[in-house]
């Protein structure tokens, strides 16, 4: 889609991946920071919480 809108300007196409790319993790950590310490990998999650580091309930701030 970013090719096509920019009428081949490379730059420009990559500028705006870039901008989506790091507009989607922002929402993601958001969202999962504080369930998790926005972990995507479930092992991660897993063995921090066999270590005890992340709590059993679910924190909101």
């Amino acid at each position: 889609m970013a090719e096509s809108l920019s009428s081949g300007n490379t730059a420009i196409a990559l500028l705006a991946n870039a901008i989506a790319t790091g507009t989607g993790l922002y929402v993601l950590i958001s969202i999962f920071g504080p369930i998790s310490g926005a972990h995507f990998n479930p092992i991660v999650t897993i063995f921090f919480r066999i270590k005890r580091e992340i709590p059993n309930q679910l924190v909101y701030g």
